[in-house]
């Protein structure tokens, strides 16, 4: 009897000691589970072995202990407040969000002046804990600030605009009716430069006035300043704005400016904004072409059109207008010109010019002249004629300045015209 006695007290000590090691030290609930391991987003587990050293805890799962490591859980010491933790995160269990630029924050705080904790590379993905009940107009962009959990085991929150929700894949859980119009709409505008439309009309005519075309004009958008800059030959301005709103599906309106956007196509952009308390509107327009390559030939073109007097000869002579001296780069010294002063020539004028040709004809007057062409006479002021090449000479018709348009094309020939005869020579 009393050897039965003393079995049946090892026995009892026995399970006595296995009960106490199943009991849970804690509790956890998965955030991020590692691929193939069987376990779930938001499963809520016991916790039966806790490493610091290798920072892992064990899970009781069926009366076995799965190791993993600790930043993929969420640890608790009771098992009500765990329950109540999967609660609030079960409609974010299944759901990862994927970085869409570069060193993107993480914050300490769900604030962009709170201090930077981690930065997301282009494509990183993270797992999505928790989200702001209510969005936020950060410097113009409006959307959600998330908190997420990183691979290095930081948590911390992330500003929405430049984060695509994605399952555990990666793949896109939002489709683009879930995503806001009004910053996608600034994105979209921002991310091209505008030029304005008479780069359309030059391009398309081949009379490009390189004095209005170049790179330097446009409407350029900078979402990280929160600014669009404004660049025409007679108007330069930049509008910082503060937030952006949208009074109809295709027109922004930048806050704190006068400047409003409206898209048309994908080619098409109108801006509204004042000059000096009067509202105007300048169209903007896509540009497929090389910019340069467009600058390159009109260079060209003027080159050609100089080379081809050039060739002629180096100098001119008329009996009644004078004699003119020609330069390599078209270079002007003139004597006898009085009878065109003051008609054709300033009184100012002191008998150097240049050659420039910058002008073009209309399409009516192209079957009668060869070209137009500008002389340049210091201080800012020119003469435009009308050229014809002759057998040994040139035919200049004097172009009264109301006769050029803005965009420098002779609209007609003048009513009385006066016209000098000059014959080259070559000295």
């Amino acid at each position: 009897m009393k050897r039965i006695s003393v079995k049946l007290i090892i026995l009892l000590a026995v399970l006595s000691l296995a009960a106490c090691s199943s009991q849970p030290i804690g509790y956890a609930v998965v955030l991020w589970p590692e691929p193939d391991s069987g376990l779930a987003e938001g499963e809520l587990l016991p916790v039966v072995t806790e490493s610091d050293i290798q920072e892992t805890v064990g899970l009781e799962v069926e009366d076995a202990t799965v190791s993993v490591d600790a930043w993929r859980v969420m640890r608790f010491e009771d098992q009500a407040a765990a329950q109540s933790f999967v609660d609030g995160f079960s409609q974010w269990a299944t759901v990862y969000g994927r970085s869409l630029r570069t060193a993107l924050p993480v914050r300490e705080r769900a604030d962009r002046t709170t201090t930077r904790v981690y930065r997301l590379r282009d494509g990183e993905l993270v797992k999505i804990l928790d989200r702001e009940d209510e969005e936020s107009n950060e410097a113009g962009l409006v959307d959600y600030w998330y908190r997420v959990l990183t691979r290095e085991g930081i948590t911390g929150w992330v500003f929405g605009y430049h984060l695509e929700l994605t399952g555990a894949s990666g793949r896109s859980t939002q489709s683009s009716a879930q995503q806001d119009s009004t910053t996608r709409l600034l994105e979209d505008i921002a991310g091209v430069d505008w030029r304005p439309d008479y780069f359309d009309r030059m391009i398309q005519s081949g009379r490009v006035v390189l004095s209005r075309f170049g790179p330097r004009f446009g409407l350029f958008g900078d979402t990280e300043a929160q600014e669009f800059r404004l660049v025409l030959p007679d108007v330069q301005r930049t509008f910082s704005y503060t937030a952006v709103s949208s009074p109809s599906e295709n027109t922004i309106r930048l806050e704190g400016t006068d400047l409003q956007l409206t898209i048309s196509g994908d080619r098409s952009l109108q801006a509204q904004y004042n000059i000096n308390g009067r509202e105007r509107a300048t169209t903007f327009v896509r540009i497929e072409d090389d910019l340069q390559e467009v600058i390159e030939a009109e260079q060209e073109r003027r080159r050609q059109q100089l080379d081809q007097i050039l060739s002629r000869g180096n100098g001119l002579v008329s009996t009644a207008f004078g004699t003119m001296s020609l330069g390599e780069r078209g270079t002007v010294n003139w004597t006898g010109y009085d009878r065109l002063v003051p008609t054709v020539l300033p009184s100012s004028f002191d008998g150097t010019a240049s050659l420039e040709f910058s002008l073009f004809l209309a399409d009516d007057l192209r079957g009668r002249y060869d070209g137009a062409l500008q002389m340049q006479l210091g201080s800012g002021r020119s003469t435009a004629f009308l050229y014809t090449l002759v057998e040994d000479g040139l035919r200049l018709v004097y172009v009264p300045p109301q006769l050029v348009n803005d965009d420098n094309v002779v609209e007609e020939e003048p009513i009385s015209p006066v016209v000098m005869f000059y014959r080259f020579t070559n000295s």
